[in-house]
């Protein structure tokens, strides 16, 4: 049985892990600190936010979710497109990160520059002397190259079961790129968003009592 799981932001936040995509939910998150022009021009700001988040994100806990997804992993042929920049989904066997890590660097010019193992955010990539800044997708960035390609394909598979799990869908590529999604069965898990053509549950529990009818 094949399974496909878009995982948002908000399933890392039950592991007390903040998001900065849904803007009203964060109050107390700077989201000018996912703008690169923004970081470029507060040097020590960007240096000390981002020291502090990543010991925000640093031994957290699995939640509901995750384990959730072991299961499945363990029993089906699943993969896990993920909006997280944590680690709480790295060991799943077929997983894609779109939005890449928090605790990586990349060069700002090029993110295919290799990275000394040594370096730090704001230190110069060794081969364009741009900023290096964490390895995450910021506002306004484009997609990379090969995640497009990962989900192209995706896109030209047909699956048994496709789930929604804690996404805003506001970013318009994704959400477009739902739609596409060749599947017999939508399941769309969020407390906050309902959409046409899919079950829409508020919660894990009551979504796993629908979800057994259709494993096998």
């Amino acid at each position: 049985m094949k399974i496909l799981v878009l995982l948002g932001a908000w399933a890392s936040v039950e592991s007390w892990i903040p998001s900065f995509r849904w803007k009203t939910k964060n109050k107390d998150l700077d989201l000018r600190f996912f703008d690169l022009e923004f970081l470029k021009k507060n040097k020590q700001q960007a240096i000390d936010f981002y020291k502090n988040l990543l010991k925000d994100f640093s031994n957290k806990p699995y939640n509901e979710y995750h384990y959730f997804l072991d299961e499945l992993d363990k029993k089906y042929d699943l993969t896990i497109v993920s909006q997280n920049i944590d680690n709480l989904d790295t060991h799943y066997k077929n997983v894609v990160k779109i939005h890449w890590k928090l605790d990586e660097l990349k060069c700002i010019n090029n993110y295919k520059h290799k990275i000394q193992k040594w370096q730090n955010i704001w230190d110069r990539c060794k081969k364009c002397n741009a900023y290096l800044f964490p390895n995450i997708l910021y506002y306004w960035e484009n997609y990379k190259k090969e995640d497009i390609e990962k989900l192209n394909k995706i896109k030209k598979q047909e699956y048994d079961l496709f789930l929604l799990i804690w996404t805003s869908l506001q970013i318009s590529f994704v959400s477009f790129w739902i739609n596409k999604i060749k599947t017999k069965t939508k399941i769309n898990i969020n407390p906050d968003l309902e959409l046409d053509w899919f079950e829409n549950f508020k919660n894990l529990d009551n979504a796993i009592n629908y979800i057994k009818t259709f494993l096998k």
